[in-house]
């Protein structure tokens, strides 16, 4: 290996956890000529009720971050002139709390009611591992 390589075995050991990136429409089907934009607000409000649905029912809660965006593929398959409107939404799953297995389940459970909620008939979720060090405000 080159000069500052890393050995994979060696540096998979180095994960606990995972993080996740959602790429979500909010105008539901492929003719978007006509699309509007859905409030930063408004889709963090929807976000944290389906969060909220589902930690009452799994005790697990997937914090997220969500920034607007917009998605970009061939006209030829409906998008529209400068992108679909949508949101990209990360998170990270913090193993002092839950573990991944659980974390996942609720995740997964997150992103079928937010497609749901939102009308879409597809979306993107890439789920990676990571290293997650976790400071609270009590630490100096």
């Amino acid at each position: 290996m080159g000069k500052g390589a890393v050995d994979l075995p060696d540096f998979a050991r180095y994960f606990n956890t995972v993080k996740w990136f959602m790429m979500i429409g909010t105008n539901s089907g492929y003719d978007l000529s006509g699309q509007t934009v859905m409030p930063q607000e408004e889709f963090s409000d929807l976000f944290r009720a389906v969060a909220e649905g589902v930690y009452a029912e799994t005790g697990v809660y997937i914090s997220a971050v969500a920034h607007a965006s917009r998605a970009l593929y061939r006209a030829e398959w409906g998008c529209p002139a400068g992108g679909e409107f949508s949101y990209t939404v990360t998170g990270c799953c913090n193993p002092l709390y839950t573990s991944v297995d659980d974390y996942l389940s609720a995740l997964e459970q997150v992103v079928r009611r937010m497609k749901a909620r939102l009308r879409q008939t597809a979306l993107y979720v890439e789920v990676v591992p990571a290293h997650c060090d976790y400071y609270n405000y009590e630490e100096a």
